[in-house]
């Protein structure tokens, strides 16, 4: 039924009583209700000076409750086993794993307090977020595979590195610029996962894509894979906010740059929802396709790693990741699709750092135009050579391809130009000789009689 034909039949406030007795809104309030609680709590609290019971209580309030939606899920799914979980759920599968993962925020700021308790505290944290986990995939009507519960774990180990790294630095005197790039590094790194889970997704069987007629709603939608996206996206997204938390804390300077692999993952993992789903190609589709190569070569010509001077690796340097990052998720692209379309891609993260290398070069090198059409037209001429010797192979690979195969014909008809042509015009008894062949044939039968 549509819109106006419920409202029609319920009324404005029986309508409104439905949809909100469907969708049930109480578990997404109640979560707005914490979090203003732990923000409020957190108002006053500065880490870099130190009120540590503020911040374990804070994390204590944030772990009961997630204790407690666990708890409300297992209830309400194994009260609901065989029958249809509804919208109501929605809220709260998305609220669960949004606390699943904004709690390790708190963890960061008691790791700032306590940095030579950060590998006890932060073990003590991913072994409960394991064994939240296992019970949510245990819950009836509730999938999470095993591997999108390890790819969530995944994804929170990685970035708790943020914190850790950074109380080596206090604790260890490590140095706090590689410490930063080694956290960023793990974890875009880690978002890579999701491009491997989502090559793994399938979609949804016919019968949870019916309608129920009586309810009027799609059945169980938590039994699909919507659940598990819900997590491990938030999982990643909080990741993220949680190492620009860590460069706050531990006082790091910010660069917006840094997110731009976890931006080109994300870019990739829109186009490969997009070929699962058989979506055609939009504007939206190409821009996603070319941002990694033009923001590669916009990275090299803003900051050209070449005429910095390092204080870290070169290796860990922001706009290298980018590259590294970039060139990774195309060539996972054209692996998981099929597609070598996405190869052309690499030009992007292989011609940038050269393109950059040649800029610094021209301010140095005598009669750099000259000799950059010198190296042009050597490698235009063996192009030229190439082309010449596999001139018969190239020909034949752009030769069209052949027609598909004609359908076979119905009985009674020939196949081919014979089944195009018109039928012979009928000709008359006399002139086939129908009329000499029945006399013939009557005067045998007198003489047999």
């Amino acid at each position: 039924m549509g819109l106006q034909e419920d409202l029609e039949r319920y009324g404005w406030l029986r309508w409104l009583g439905r949809e909100f007795v469907r969708a049930n809104p109480l578990y997404v309030l109640s979560a707005a209700f914490i979090a203003y609680g732990v923000l409020e709590l957190h108002a006053r609290i500065d880490p870099q000076i130190g009120q540590a019971p503020g911040i374990v209580l804070a994390l204590g309030v944030l772990h009961i409750y997630e204790w407690a939606l666990l708890g409300a899920a297992a209830v309400v799914l194994r009260s609901r086993r065989g029958m249809l979980a509804g919208r109501d759920c929605h809220g709260l599968a998305l609220v669960a794993a949004l606390f699943l993962a904004g709690s390790f925020l708190a963890l960061d700021d008691l790791i700032s307090l306590w940095p030579h308790r950060g590998v006890a505290l932060t073990s003590g944290a991913l072994a409960l977020a394991w064994v939240k986990l296992e019970l949510y995939g245990r819950l009836p009507g509730l999938r999470l595979l095993p591997l999108v519960r390890y790819t969530a774990l995944l994804l929170l180990t990685a970035h708790a590195l943020a914190s850790l790294l950074g109380a080596a630095t206090v604790e260890w005197q490590w140095e706090a610029a590689t410490a930063q790039q080694l956290a960023w590094l793990a974890g875009w790194l880690s978002c890579v996962a999701l491009l491997a889970l989502l090559a793994h997704a399938r979609p949804p069987t016919q019968e949870l894509l019916e309608f129920d007629p009586d309810r009027g709603e799609r059945p169980d939608l938590l039994a699909m894979p919507i659940a598990g996206a819900w997590l491990v996206g938030v999982c990643a997204a909080g990741g993220i906010l949680r190492l620009l938390a860590a460069d706050w804390i531990f006082d790091r300077p910010f660069d917006a740059a840094r997110l731009l692999p976890a931006l080109t993952i994300l870019a990739g993992v829109i186009l490969l929802r997009r070929w699962q789903l058989e979506r055609p190609w939009t504007r939206f589709a190409l821009g996603c396709a070319a941002f990694p190569a033009l923001a590669v070569h916009w990275a090299w010509h803003a900051r050209s790693p070449w005429a910095e001077s390092y204080t870290i690796y070169p290796g860990l340097e922001t706009t290298v990741q980018f590259t590294f990052a970039a060139a990774l998720v195309y060539l996972l692209l054209a692996w998981i699709t099929g597609k070598r379309a996405y190869l052309l891609g690499l030009s992007g993260p292989l011609g940038a750092p050269v393109w950059a290398l040649l800029e610094r070069l021209r301010e140095t090198l005598p009669h750099y135009r000259a000799l950059l059409s010198s190296l042009l037209g050597f490698a235009t001429l063996i192009a030229a050579i190439f082309v010449s010797l596999y001139r018969d192979r190239l020909l034949r690979g752009l030769e069209p391809p052949p027609p598909p195969p004609a359908p076979p014909a119905p009985e009674g008809r020939p196949l081919g130009p014979a089944a195009d042509a018109p039928a012979p015009a009928p000709q008359s008894l006399a002139e086939s000789g129908g009329f000499e062949a029945d006399v013939s044939i009557s005067m045998r039968k007198l003489e047999h009689e």
